[in-house]
């Protein structure tokens, strides 16, 4: 299993420049969707031409590449079966001839079809989950025995990813690992926080506990209202800012009214603006259970947003947790504990201060973009090299 060095000269990649597919199902606002925008930035000017097909149906994130010179390509598939969506995807492939294809999302749909469209192009999958602890654990186990051998590699963004990859029976030597990328530019320590406080609708001087994700199950945002409760008991004008939108938000409305939280808790739909959410957060309060990675973790460190972590029990967020200087660890995820360090933190400007700070310099350190970008040139360029 290699851990891929980012060794690329810019000049060869300008001389070389690569037809570069990204391939996701939908263009919904996530960790994917935020990674090819990094790619997008990184690689503008580098020679490399960068397209972008949407299987379903795209969204304003995606769209909005299209302003770095990417050409999105929607198919317009209603679902896996969708036999008339798959001969569009096979006809682009065919008339497109990309030198790389990287697949985002295990779906027997795309892979059937590089098989049948997409020639001599290198083929790259990129796993962004979890494999053994997935609802759906007997399918990707099928998905990976089945088509292991279709792709040149595959691309694990945390360690933990990695060893599920293994665990599959994917061989080591097709098995890379390249952490996502936060970019310390964009998200920055400025606004100042009482300004990005008052750019979402709140008074500056009001203190706030964050959390920004989707609504789904493995985010366990039940245990971030039960920490809610707790601190809301103690500090008064404590708010609770909750961004994002899913399934789920119908209970979670039901369950802030039992608990009585009604004025302490807001919603703010989904934002685009995550460096301004990031900011306008004194503490960001995180509680997935399940996380294979944890990039609104390094975001928020990076804007010196401090962090209190209930370690997930499963993905790669537990190293990141654990490891981070910019982050208090709940091993145990009890509520109580988590509202105490929350209080701690609201307490104590200086401690969120210093803990930002340091996280901020960890994060960018450790998982900087331009190194991140780098890394995806060298495989790149490594399997084109390679036909």
């Amino acid at each position: 299993m290699q851990a891929l060095r980012p060794t690329v000269n810019a000049e060869d990649s300008a001389r070389n420049g690569l037809r570069i597919l990204q391939v996701i199902w939908w263009g919904e606002l996530g960790g994917i969707a935020l990674n090819l925008g990094d790619m997008a930035r990184q690689f503008h000017g580098s020679g490399h031409t960068l397209e972008v097909c949407v299987i379903s149906s795209s969204g304003p994130l995606i769209d909005g590449l299209s302003s770095n010179d990417i050409h999105i390509t929607e198919i317009g598939a209603r679902s896996g079966f969708d036999i008339w969506g798959f001969v569009r995807f096979c006809r682009y492939l065919k008339n497109k001839r990309f030198d790389i294809v990287h697949v985002h999302g295990a779906t027997f749909f795309v892979t059937l079809a590089l098989m049948v469209g997409a020639g001599t192009a290198r083929k790259v999958f990129q796993e962004h989950g979890v494999i053994r602890s997935h609802h759906r654990r007997t399918t990707r186990l099928l998905f990976y025995k089945l088509f292991r051998r279709v792709y040149d590699r595959f691309v694990a963004v945390s360690g933990a990813t990695a060893e599920d990859l293994l665990w599959t029976g994917v061989p080591i030597d097709r098995v890379v690992t390249i952490p996502n990328p936060v970019d310390a530019v964009a998200f920055s320590p400025r606004p100042s926080r009482e300004s990005a406080k008052e750019r979402l609708g709140i008074s500056g001087s009001v203190q706030t506990v964050g959390t920004a994700c989707r609504f789904a199950p493995e985010k366990d945002l039940a245990l971030f209202l039960e920490v809610a409760a707790i601190v809301t008991a103690a500090r008064q004008g404590v708010r609770f800012i909750m961004v994002g939108a899913g399934d789920e938000q119908r209970s979670l409305e039901q369950r802030i009214e039992a608990l009585h939280l009604t004025r302490s808790v807001r919603f703010t739909g989904m934002r685009t603006d995550m460096p301004l959410v990031w900011r306008a957060f004194n503490v960001y309060l995180f509680t997935s259970r399940l996380e294979p990675f944890g990039r609104t973790l390094l975001e928020s460190l990076a804007c010196e947003t401090p962090v209190v972590a209930a370690v997930p029990t499963d993905g790669g967020a537990i190293e990141l947790a654990r490891r981070s200087p910019g982050i208090l660890a709940v091993e145990d995820r009890n509520p109580q504990h988590l509202a105490a360090l929350v209080v701690r933190l609201l307490d104590s400007p200086h401690e969120c201060e210093e803990l930002g700070r340091l996280g901020r310099i960890w994060a960018a350190e450790q998982y900087g973009v331009v190194e991140w970008a780098r890394a995806f040139d060298s495989l790149y360029m490594t399997l084109h090299q390679r036909r």
